[in-house]
């Protein structure tokens, strides 16, 4: 880690751990709830690992906005949220709907992870192309008060969380979106010290 490159400020937070071979089950079982197979799902752990992978090793990688969601409570989509905030530090940003509609940007527009959390929008078709766009763009202006607009990199991934599948508009087949549907927890594996196992 650099905190400047070249010329420039390292916008890129310093991550606070080193890895190291080790167990890990409670992590484990928390990944092969929500990307194993289940009653509505296939096993996709291994796309899991491959996208965490880039995410450490190569974070500028352009990936797939990530959708978990499901009709019910006790899930744990968003304890995947809290897996990344202790993996990445400052470079996860949780934001509002109102915070990502904002015409102000600088709270999240350097985000490795951007975490969406039952977000609602007013305008759900202004709300998809803009997350859409997100997906694929590599540049983006930093809007901060009272200055000009600023292009900047932009390599923001997108995690949503949420109990309505209505809350914007997709295209079928669009492979810019992965879309997990999860399951509740079974009774015999909820565990309430679990956040602090992880």
């Amino acid at each position: 880690y650099e905190r400047t490159y070249g010329s420039k400020w390292n916008t890129y937070s310093e991550v606070n751990w080193t890895p190291t071979e080790g167990e890990w089950p409670t992590i484990k079982k928390l990944i092969n709830h929500l990307y194993g197979k289940n009653s509505v799902e296939e096993d996709q752990r291994e796309e899991f690992y491959d996208y965490h992978t880039l995410l450490v090793k190569q974070p500028t990688v352009v990936q797939q906005a990530r959708f978990n969601y499901s009709n019910s409570q006790g899930t744990s989509k968003s304890a995947l949220a809290e897996l990344e905030h202790y993996m990445f530090g400052d470079n996860y940003a949780k934001i509002r709907d109102t915070e990502f509609d904002s015409q102000f940007n600088s709270i999240w527009v350097n985000s490795l992870i951007l975490h969406l959390d039952e977000p609602s929008f007013d305008n759900k078709k202004k709300m998809s192309r803009q997350i859409r766009d997100l997906v694929t763009t590599s540049s983006m202006n930093l809007r901060l008060m009272r200055t000009d607009y600023q292009p900047i990199d932009f390599y923001s991934k997108l995690l949503i969380t949420t109990n309505d599948t209505d809350f914007m508009t997709f295209e079928k087949a669009d492979r810019r979106y992965w879309i997990r549907e999860i399951p509740p927890i079974p009774d015999e594996d909820k565990d309430p010290n679990f956040n602090r196992k992880m």
